[in-house]
């Protein structure tokens, strides 16, 4: 057994071990919070370019699929109507819950009025047909119509 005069005689290099110790501790913690936050900020850039990719898709698919509901519908107004009350649709609800910033949104909110002045649209957003989409979207519609079409 050791007695206390051997804790008492080697308490300093007992203590500046221990300081030691805290002190490589210490660094240790220093450099994973340095790694760690290395890590962030290149998580922060990739998150970035994603969402920049993301966004540059959203705008091509919402391009293509515009052009194709505009060459079926063209074909044939009457029949073909519903899609671009669809499209309309997905695009509002898109923007809606934050899914379709303003930029990508403002192009398709001024062709919808354009669209509206048609004399196809207005026969075909009856009120059974309204009973179809997000309450919400027949409002902002119903303000359309009233700007749009009454101008």
């Amino acid at each position: 057994m050791c007695s206390n005069g051997f804790w008492v005689k080697y308490s300093p290099i007992i203590s500046g071990i221990s300081n030691i110790a805290t002190s490589i501790a210490a660094a240790a913690a220093a450099v994973a919070l340095w790694v760690a936050y290395s890590q962030l900020a290149l998580t922060h850039e990739q998150l970035k370019k994603a969402a920049l990719s993301l966004r540059s898709s959203t705008a091509i698919q919402i391009s293509q699929e515009g052009r194709n509901i505009a060459r079926i519908f063209k074909s044939d107004r009457k029949n073909n109507i519903g899609f671009v009350f669809s499209f309309i649709h997905t695009a509002w609800y898109q923007h809606h819950i934050g899914a379709l910033d303003n930029a990508l949104w403002i192009p398709i909110d001024a062709e919808v009025c354009a669209f509206l002045q048609g004399e196809s649209s207005q026969t075909f957003f009856t009120d059974n047909r309204k009973k179809q989409f997000h309450a919400d979207f027949v409002a902002y519609m119903e303000r359309k119509v009233e700007k749009c079409v009454s101008q």
